[in-house]
């Protein structure tokens, strides 16, 4: 599955959505075999030389949308992409139900006998919203954050769609970056969410590291599967694990080349990290508390499934 501004529209058999990173994190097994068949060689030469590069993709983006667009049906809003990044289970989003309605709908119209499977990116903080208002089964998708945030430096998008989350949530809950002070001060006389803010390395990090805890919290609350990337990476057994969970949910997955880049990062960059790691756990606690939608017994129950590098920073706040 392939992730991105939309959800992908694709057909299986049983209703699965699966909620994505804060931002583009992709697996999927076509792109994975891709990666490691023509890109494997390129990875290494771009990790030695401090670059994060991704597989492309073959075709437009947006291809699998082309007979919905065309239809005139895909009911799509820009807005949708960051505007109510943060949804509570029994608010009222009209646009969002009707886009991925639609979605279904159109799923549904072209292969009758089977049930969707939509792949959500930048919905972690709206699963709780999409499992209350449609029911089906819920997949998570998480990534150690060191990796992801360094993934990041393979194109500015990322940094500049990370404010851009950061804006939004902030016009709505806005004591939950008072810890970031440089950000705070140029947030405050900002009237375009999509102005280019200036922030320095930690501050970029604190902005991460606060979404993602957020992000992560509320997906291990509320899916039915919780899927650890590092694991699925280097863990044969987790593959198979993996693999038959789909199974059971009527969907042939091989995850067998699943494969992520792992970052060096030096010695100042990691204290830096994990600096901002702490204050987020401790903002998630007071400040930044209005982000926060989780059930910490399903996360106690859900810990044991991650990689140790993930399980350690979600302890922060929730330990």
């Amino acid at each position: 599955m392939h992730g991105g501004d939309h959800p992908a529209l694709t057909c299986g058999q049983n209703c699965v959505k699966t909620h994505h990173s804060v931002v583009i994190t992709n697996l999927c097994t076509k792109e994975s075999r891709v990666w490691r068949r023509h890109q494997s060689s390129h990875l290494q030469k771009s990790q030695s030389a401090g670059r994060y590069d991704i597989p492309y993709l073959k075709k437009n983006y947006f291809h699998e949308y082309l007979e919905v667009i065309k239809s005139g049906k895909l009911n799509f809003d820009q807005k949708l992409s960051y505007a109510d990044y943060l949804l509570k289970p029994d608010e009222i989003n009209n646009k969002l139900y009707q886009y991925l309605a639609g979605l279904i709908s159109a799923s549904l119209d072209r292969v009758p006998a089977r049930k969707p499977i939509l792949c959500c990116c930048r919905s972690q903080m709206r699963s709780a919203w999409m499992k209350h208002t449609f029911g089906g089964s819920h997949v998570g998708q998480i990534r150690n954050p060191f990796d992801q945030w360094a993934s990041f430096h393979v194109n500015p998008y990322f940094f500049q769609k990370m404010i851009m989350i950061a804006l939004s949530l902030r016009a709505k809950h806005k004591n939950a970056f008072a810890h970031i002070d440089q950000f705070e001060k140029q947030a405050e006389s900002l009237m375009d969410h999509n102005a280019n803010l200036q922030l320095s390395r930690l501050d970029s990090m604190r902005l991460f590291m606060l979404i993602w805890n957020a992000s992560s919290l509320q997906i291990l609350s509320t899916c039915d599967y919780m899927m650890d990337v590092d694991r699925l990476s280097s863990d044969a057994q987790y593959q198979r694990e993996t693999s038959a969970w789909f199974h059971t949910q009527g969907c042939k997955a091989d995850f067998t080349d699943c494969m992520t880049p792992q970052s060096a990062g030096n010695i100042e960059t990691r204290k830096q990290f994990e600096l901002a790691a702490r204050e987020s756990a401790i903002a998630l606690k007071s400040n930044a508390s209005a982000l926060t939608i989780f059930d910490r017994a399903a996360i106690q129950k859900s810990l044991s499934s991650l990689s140790p590098q993930n399980r350690r920073y979600i302890e922060l706040v929730v330990g």
